[in-house]
């Protein structure tokens, strides 16, 4: 039979409500003496406080609702570990919604899951004008991550997406490359316009010409990328380095460039972009641009849980760095 509140308070020879306040943190001055006796109390009798009556006292589920748009794709699996990994450490669960990048699913699910009551959304995805308005108006609490709205004001952990880009391209340039055309994400969100951006900053930057020809918008996945590699070399044949929006864009990539009978990195030199761990096993290893994904899912879940809390915040949003890490994919220009 499972262990309940007044075993506890027994064990630990203090009252039941005593007890409830410690577990419920409800700011009781105890003695630490006190405190340490219930927890001890808690841990041999193995107490489980009931999830449903704490929620009705409390008004808290202990629950964070956290919608991403491609489950497939291993960039949400991590940056999903990272705010789990925070979730748990504060004593939270989360519950994930996969919208596969589709407006009218997102809402849906946004409604589904407030309706579930978690306490909290973490939003990997940006295309949720209409719920975002409702929960805004209600100071209902959410964070961005990764992708924002950039007409909406909210909290949100990303990453710098332009300086990311700049550093794809200022390696490829440094590598005597001129011709360098860019395989874009989404441009209807704010992560495939920054790439973009800097790719044509970068190129700016160089004193190389920024054309359109040189630039296909892609889907986020490998599919996409190789229909949009082939759609590149009809449109630019002369290209010689291709920045790709991310891993899987450059692993379709791989795949035009070999049935072209091109080689890489010796006839084309190819960047990614989030590094996932896969990318160090292709053949070539590829260079690409490390984002910290589980720096960026902790963060927020991190981030939601104070505004829930209560809790000041010290800053709205947090930018993360990039980092380039240089592999086999990419090489000096030759001539």
């Amino acid at each position: 039979m499972a262990a309940t509140i007044k075993d506890v308070a027994d064990l630990a020879g203090v009252n039941p409500s005593t007890v409830s306040r410690v577990l419920n943190n409800a700011g009781l001055a105890v003695k630490e003496e006190t405190r340490q006796r219930i927890m001890e109390a808690v841990r041999i009798l193995n107490y489980k406080p009931n999830a449903v009556a704490r929620s009705l006292r409390t008004r808290f589920t202990q629950l964070l609702g956290m919608v991403i748009p491609d489950i497939s794709n291993p960039f949400f699996s991590i940056l999903f570990k990272g705010a789990e990994a925070a979730a748990s450490e504060k004593g939270f669960n989360i519950i994930l919604g996969n919208t596969d990048d589709q407006k009218a699913r997102e809402e849906a699910l946004i409604q589904e899951l407030r309706d579930r009551q978690v306490d909290g959304l973490i939003l990997a995805t940006a295309q949720v004008d209409g719920a975002l308005e409702n929960m805004s108006l209600e100071g209902y609490p959410y964070v961005f991550v990764n992708r924002r709205p950039r007409e909406t004001a909210g909290r949100y952990v990303v990453a710098d997406n332009i300086k990311g880009a700049k550093l794809a391209i200022d390696h490829l340039v440094a590598l005597g490359h001129t011709r360098i055309a860019h395989i874009s994400g989404p441009l209807y969100t704010d992560v495939g316009l920054a790439r973009l951006e800097g790719y044509r900053l970068a190129l700016k930057d160089h004193g190389l010409p920024f054309s359109f020809e040189n630039v296909v918008e892609s889907e986020h996945n490998e599919e996409a990328g190789y229909w949009s590699a082939l759609e590149l070399f009809r449109k630019s044949p002369e290209v010689t380095a291709i920045f790709a929006a991310n891993d899987p864009i450059a692993i379709g990539v791989m795949t035009a460039v070999y049935e072209r009978g091109l080689e890489i990195p010796g006839d084309i030199s190819l960047v990614g972009y989030n590094d996932l761990p896969v990318v160090s096993k292709l053949r070539p290893p590829l260079t690409s641009v490390r984002l910290p994904l589980f720096e960026m899912g902790y963060k927020a879940a991190e981030m939601l849980i104070k505004i829930i809390s209560g809790e000041p915040l010290e800053q709205d949003g947090i930018v993360l760095e990039p980092r380039l890490m240089v592999r086999e994919s990419t090489a000096r220009m030759k001539g």
